[in-house]
Protein backbone atom coordinates (compact mmCIF):
# COMPACT_ATOMS: atom_id res chain seq x y z
CA UNK A 1 0.00 0.00 0.00
CA UNK A 2 1.33 3.33 -0.87
CA UNK A 3 0.30 6.50 -0.61
CA UNK A 4 0.69 9.46 -3.28
CA UNK A 5 1.06 12.87 -3.29
CA UNK A 6 -0.80 13.86 -6.36
CA UNK A 7 -0.50 17.92 -5.58
CA UNK A 8 -3.02 20.83 -5.56
CA UNK A 9 -3.90 19.54 -1.74
CA UNK A 10 -5.30 15.89 -3.33
CA UNK A 11 -3.41 12.21 -3.00
CA UNK A 12 -4.41 8.93 -4.00
CA UNK A 13 -3.82 5.21 -2.72
CA UNK A 14 -2.39 2.33 -4.42
CA UNK A 15 -2.46 -1.38 -3.71
CA UNK A 16 -1.80 -4.38 -5.64
CA UNK A 17 -0.13 -7.46 -5.37
CA UNK A 18 1.77 -10.26 -7.99
CA UNK A 19 -1.66 -11.46 -9.36
CA UNK A 20 -3.38 -8.66 -9.72
CA UNK A 21 -2.03 -4.99 -11.30
CA UNK A 22 -2.65 -1.12 -9.65
CA UNK A 23 -5.56 0.18 -10.28
CA UNK A 24 -5.33 3.43 -8.67
CA UNK A 25 -8.93 5.27 -7.51
CA UNK A 26 -9.50 9.14 -8.56
CA UNK A 27 -7.09 11.98 -6.61
CA UNK A 28 -8.89 13.23 -3.62
CA UNK A 29 -8.50 15.27 -0.39
CA UNK A 30 -9.86 12.05 1.90
CA UNK A 31 -6.44 10.49 0.04
CA UNK A 32 -4.81 13.52 0.69
CA UNK A 33 -5.79 13.88 4.80
CA UNK A 34 -5.29 9.82 5.19
CA UNK A 35 -1.57 9.95 4.24
CA UNK A 36 -1.27 13.15 6.81
CA UNK A 37 -3.01 10.80 9.85
CA UNK A 38 -0.92 8.03 8.38
CA UNK A 39 2.24 9.69 9.05
CA UNK A 40 1.24 11.37 12.20
CA UNK A 41 0.18 8.18 13.80
CA UNK A 42 2.68 5.94 12.04
CA UNK A 43 4.95 5.13 15.29
CA UNK A 44 2.19 4.75 17.52
CA UNK A 45 0.44 2.04 15.24
CA UNK A 46 3.48 -0.04 14.39
CA UNK A 47 4.42 -2.38 16.70
CA UNK A 48 8.04 -1.75 18.67
CA UNK A 49 10.83 -3.90 16.99
CA UNK A 50 13.27 -5.91 20.13
CA UNK A 51 17.02 -5.73 19.95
Amino acid sequence: MCFFEIGDGKGTLLQFDYEHPPRPPKPNQLWHLGKIVFNKTYWQTVPKGRV
